[in-house]
């Protein structure tokens, strides 16, 4: 029995243990992403931004913010990342990315109401992955 307890205690309790902390991590890093300058809910001045578009930045943001949770609950080296709005039209707006930082997925990610996300899948301007709310 005590060396159960002890297998426990020494083996699962710090895995548990740091995966709660890196899931920690993923959480606050994407508080911190979200709220970066740019990043499409903040302008560049600091403001809130009025822009229409907003609350598909916030989508992608929670949704890389769900998956890193997810990712460090499970010790994944996978991470997601928002990629910032740059012009590109139809371009991925989350990246899935491993520990070296290849690029394993390219997301598209639409929200908004059930027409619009409709039209905006089969409309066949995007490539790969296509997430909706």
């Amino acid at each position: 029995m005590k060396s159960l307890v002890d297998a426990t205690f020494n083996g699962l309790i710090p895995r548990i243990t740091d995966n709660i902390s890196q899931a920690a991590n993923a959480a606050t890093n994407g508080v911190s992403s979200i709220l970066n300058p740019g990043a499409g809910i903040i302008n560049n001045n600091g403001q809130i931004s009025q822009n229409p578009q907003s609350f598909g930045f916030a989508f992608e943001h929670l949704q890389a913010i769900g998956f890193n949770i997810r990712a460090g609950l499970e010790n994944s080296d996978l991470r997601a990342y928002q990629i910032p709005a740059d012009g590109t039209k139809y371009g991925s707006d989350i990246q899935v990315v491993d520990r070296v930082g290849k690029v394993i997925a390219e997301i598209q990610a639409k929200a908004g109401t059930s027409g619009y996300v409709e039209d905006q899948v089969n409309s066949g301007h995007y490539q790969g992955e296509i997430l909706t709310n």
